[in-house]
C-alpha cells in the first residue's frame, strides 16, 4: 500500500509539473536564408589609374549560384565607358579588369573624373538585386592621369 502512495504521488507530482509546460506545435521556425542574393562592391575606396592600362575592381554576390551572373557597369563624368564581367558560377566573387584606353585624356589636362557603378546583374532566371542595402551605393570614384 506505501508503494501504491509513492507511486501515485509521483504521478501527480508528475502531472502538476507537465501541465505547466508549453505547447509550441504551432510556431514554425525558419532557419533558411531567406533573403535574396545580390552583387555588390567590395571595395567603395576611389580608384586612380593611368591611359592606357586596366582599372581592376572586385565584385561580390551573398550566396555562390548553380549559374553565371552577368554584371554591366557603367563609367560616367569627365568620359564614358561600359562592358559587362560574367562571374562564373558557383564563385562569389570576382576581379573585374575594364581597359583604359590610351589618349583619353586630352593634351593639357591633369586628370579626368568619372564613376563607376554597378548597373545590373541578371541570370538565366531572371534579375539579381544590386546592392547589399540601395543599388545607387554601388559605385566608386575613378581618376584617369594622363
Amino acid at each position: 500500500m506505501k508503494m501504491i502512495f509513492k507511486l501515485l504521488s509521483v504521478v501527480l507530482l508528475s502531472a502538476v509539473i507537465l501541465s505547466g509546460c508549453k505547447k509550441y506545435d504551432e510556431q514554425a521556425f525558419d532557419f533558411s536564408t531567406s533573403a535574396p542574393p545580390y552583387i555588390a562592391l567590395k571595395t567603395y575606396t576611389d580608384k586612380f589609374v593611368s591611359q592606357g592600362t586596366n582599372l581592376k575592381f572586385v565584385v561580390l554576390v551573398r550566396t555562390a549560384l548553380q549559374q553565371p551572373i552577368t554584371i554591366s557597369y557603367a563609367i560616367t563624368g569627365d568620359f564614358s565607358l561600359s562592358g559587362t564581367y560574367i562571374l562564373p558560377r558557383n564563385t562569389v566573387e570576382g576581379t573585374v579588369t575594364v581597359a583604359i584606353p590610351p589618349g583619353i585624356v586630352p593634351t593639357g589636362i591633369d586628370s579626368l573624373n568619372g564613376t563607376l557603378k554597378l548597373i545590373a546583374a541578371t541570370t538565366m532566371g531572371g534579375q539579381i538585386t544590386v546592392g547589399r542595402i540601395d543599388p545607387s551605393g554601388e559605385k566608386f570614384s575613378v581618376i584617369v592621369n594622363p
